[in-house]
């Protein structure tokens, strides 16, 4: 076919003809947007939403702020919303200055059918009815459903000059339970708050304690010790944190001091594991006997040594003590718990390691059917694996490890479907949405971005948009992280919205949630080097720090690539480079670095990337022990029976991140 003639009827030919390419290749687009929906007939019935809310998120990422908020002109200011919210704002900081005068006029005339904004000055009425000494008209006017915890804090004090001393220990506690010393003493008085303290009854601390215990806050704990007046209860928890440091010299120590017998099935639950630890086997079931009479801590400490012979290899005692475990939750509530799934997941792997392949299948097919997702993917996998059966259902769960294993051909060769992303919004937005992502965009150009957050949070918590609405919210406030830079709080905020995220491809645009990339030019420069794939580098420092070069991890690992000190000093050597303390938290060294140190771990290893990791994370030496105890397994099972769970799912989470950054980057 020609396009190029002469005369009317030639022209007309051309037009004809370019429109009909166009045509073709807007199908072609539109196609590969939509993915190859099953129901084509919804594709043009959906597209229109779908593009305005792809413009929407493109606006909100690409928005470039127009006005410094530090001399904004408010005569300038067209938007009734940004007028209002810089009126409250103006408020806020008067009532420091108790121009009350002032403050009433201005919230007497303030009008506003906007829910952030009328929940912002609920919250400026109580204060200034605070600020004024009104406490009984505070106490009246507070909404419990209030989650600002400044607002909270108040009314604890307005209980307090009210001498409503049990109401305001009842809330405080409500607070204080969830939240840091430092957080709540910001707010009150030391005389208000000790007097509060003194009030705490012991079974708050035990809960309090055991939870900082768990979660592994020593440093908290340490800053309320001076508060407990139970001595006992404090050298418990002092020797619980010797024992996760592993002085078990000094927990023993520590333990031998408690007199109270309300801890004597905690002392002997520590004692049991520290026996276990330093190798002896001896009067395990005597122990167990005696911790029985407490089902929590006895189901919790089968499942503590279980995973310490694991670790320490002792595999007839693991599997004994997981199958303990799973015989006296199989047929109770706390079959949903993960330390459930957890066991039945390592049982099955030690029935493999023992060759019992035939009992694992039946280990994998029950746990198929997990409700905990991540186990769920995992055990259907292996079952699907393992029977040999042609189908699975990988497709569902596309941002996992097990896809990217089962599909890494069809990842590298771009042929991913969007569709479960785009039937999260695929429906044109409401009156309501599109007014709340223009006030978005309108903070945005003024550049109040912490602001922009707060706003999102807000209408996420107490707004009544239909779902898809609400979702494209969700997504927005991920993408306002994402301009600030900030990309592990990105990730997080994602996640947490959607907790099924690894059901969801998302589109190139808005690859960096999943998949960023910061420091480009030192990644690809010592990548370069030291002759390693940059997209694993980058999949590794995703993993580390995701892209935060200040953190320092609880074993003094630092930087983007958490080196601690002495693997650094020990890598930089032949490089001739001389370490300065901060020097890990400078990008160019901690990458030139870690790149290198990693380098070396892959030629150890003879290039199996799989073992480089795991050694990244757990250390050589206990790869060589794992390497000799699985002996001849190929890598898909040796990553599954690493006994560490951290280093394992470091693993798996790397691997999965470097076929991402292939499908997004490459």
């Amino acid at each position: 076919m020609k396009l190029f003639k002469q005369g009317s009827w030639s022209n007309l030919v051309f037009s004809l003809e370019i429109l009909f390419l166009f045509s073709v290749l807007l199908s072609f687009v539109l196609t590969f947007i939509l993915n190859s929906s099953e129901k084509p007939g919804e594709n043009k019935k959906n597209l229109k939403g779908l593009k305005e809310r792809y413009r929407v998120f493109s606006d909100i990422l690409n928005l470039k702020p127009e006005k410094d908020p530090e001399n904004i002109d408010i005569s300038e200011i067209k938007e009734r919303f940004i007028l209002d919210h810089l009126k409250l704002k103006t408020i806020e900081t008067n009532l420091s200055e108790k121009n009350f005068g002032i403050i009433d006029d201005t919230l007497n005339n303030f009008e506003s059918t906007d829910i952030f904004l009328t929940k912002k000055k609920e919250f400026i009425d109580l204060k200034n009815l605070y600020m004024k000494k009104r406490y009984k008209d505070f106490s009246e006017k507070y909404n419990e459903k209030i989650a600002d915890p400044e607002i909270k804090i108040l009314n604890i004090k307005s209980h307090l000059k009210q001498n409503n001393n049990m109401e305001a220990l009842r809330i405080f506690k409500n607070v204080f339970i969830k939240r840091k010393v430092k957080d709540i003493r910001e707010h009150l008085s030391d005389g208000e708050f000790n007097s509060l303290v003194k009030q705490i009854d012991n079974s708050f601390w035990l809960k309090k304690i055991n939870e900082l215990i768990e979660l592994k806050k020593f440093s908290e704990f340490i800053s309320l010790a001076r508060y407990i007046k139970d001595r006992d209860l404090i050298n418990f928890a002092y020797a619980e944190i010797a024992y996760s440091r592993k002085s078990y010299r000094r927990a023993k120590t520590i333990l031998n001091r408690i007199r109270s017998g309300r801890f004597d099935i905690g002392k002997e639950k520590l004692f049991l594991k520290m026996r276990i630890r330093e190798d002896n086997f001896e009067n395990i079931e005597k122990s167990l006997k005696i911790l029985s009479t407490d089902p929590d801590i006895f189901r919790k400490t089968l499942l503590d040594i279980a995973s310490i012979f694991l670790i320490k290899g002792e595999i007839k005692y693991s599997i004994r003590y997981f199958n303990q475990f799973l015989k006296i939750n199989k047929n109770t509530p706390a079959n949903n718990y993960q330390g459930y799934w957890k066991s039945l997941w390592v049982t099955a792997w030690l029935k493999i390691k023992n060759g019992e392949k035939s009992e694992a299948r039946e280990f994998f097919k029950t746990g198929s059917g997990s409700p905990v997702i991540p186990y769920k993917i995992a055990f259907s996998y292996w079952d699907t694996k393992l029977n040999q059966r042609e189908k699975n259902n990988m497709e569902q769960y596309p941002f996992t490890y097990y896809y990217s294993k089962y599909h890494h051909k069809k990842i590298l060769k771009k042929k991913l479907r969007l569709n479960s992303f785009i039937n999260l919004i695929n429906k044109e937005g409401g009156i309501g949405f599109y007014r709340i992502t223009d006030n978005i965009r309108s903070l945005l150009k003024y550049d109040l971005v912490d602001d922009a957050l707060d706003y999102t949070d807000h209408i996420i918590r107490f707004s009544n948009l239909q779902n898809k609405d609400m979702n494209s919210i969700k997504i927005i406030k991920s993408l306002i992280y994402l301009r600030k830079g900030d990309h592990y709080r990105t990730f997080v905020s994602f996640r947490e919205n959607f907790p099924d995220y690894q059901s969801l491809i998302l589109p190139n645009f808005l690859k960096a949630i999943y998949v960023p990339i910061k420091y480009k030019k030192s990644v690809e420069k010592f990548s370069r080097e030291f002759n390693v794939d940059k997209n694993l580098v980058y999949a590794l420092i995703n993993r580390e720090s995701f892209f935060r070069a200040d953190i320092i991890s609880p074993a003094k690992a630092k930087g983007l690539m958490q080196l601690i000190d002495s693997t650094a000093r020990i890598t930089a050597k032949p490089l001739n480079m001389k370490l300065r303390k901060g020097d890990l938290y400078k990008p160019v060294i901690n990458i030139k670095l870690g790149v290198k140190h990693f380098r070396d771990l892959l030629d150890k290893y003879k290039g199996k990337i799989y073992l480089a990791l795991a050694a990244y994370n757990a250390g050589s030496h206990r790869v060589s022990r794992w390497r000799k105890e699985f002996g001849n397994f190929e890598e898909e099972y040796f990553i599954e029976m690493i006994p560490f769970s951290e280093t394992r799912n470091y693993v798996k989470k790397i691997l999965r991140n470097y076929y991402y950054y292939k499908y997004y980057y490459n």
